[in-house]
């Protein structure tokens, strides 16, 4: 293989400069060492850490303004703080979408309680344990109750 003088040349003169920065780096660095702070004798100060409060009246950006709550206040204040009512979330329907089975004219939902597999007919029965059925797709089936939608994938 043949090399060009010029190119090793050119080669070798970018070697020695990188290592030269790398070390005027290194020298310059250990030559001005950075400040050290002088060490504090005697106890260290206790400062008490203050209380921190949660306040829940920040913008949605998905439902608009949140409504303004009252802001909290200390826990030895003497003043009551209102206690806002815990929301229990509806839950969820409480069976398994397994399937369709049959032809386009005659079709039945798969659905699973516990160990139990039903067959419903869903063109006929509009509504499995107090839900609507909204839509039937092969992967997943849309039920509503109470002006919610529930989503329920095949599984």
């Amino acid at each position: 293989m043949k090399v060009n003088k010029g190119v090793s040349a050119l080669l070798f003169l970018a070697v020695v400069v990188v290592w030269g920065l790398v070390i005027w780096k290194v020298i310059t660095a250990l030559s001005n060492p950075a400040p050290v702070s002088p060490a504090i004798g005697g106890k260290a100060a206790i400062v008490p850490e203050k209380e921190a409060a949660l306040l829940l009246n920040y913008r949605d950006p998905f439902l608009g303004r949140a409504p303004a709550l009252p802001s909290p206040t200390p826990a030895g204040s003497g003043k009551k703080v209102p206690s806002i009512p815990a929301v229990q979330p509806d839950t969820p329907p409480a069976f398994r979408y397994k399937g369709i089975i049959g032809r386009q004219r005659q079709e039945w939902l798969l659905i699973e309680r516990g160990r139990e597999t039903q067959m419903i007919d869903w063109k006929k029965e509009k509504s499995i344990d107090g839900y609507r059925i909204e839509r039937v797709y092969p992967d997943s089936l849309v039920l509503s109750r109470e002006k919610k939608r529930y989503v329920v994938r095949l599984q």
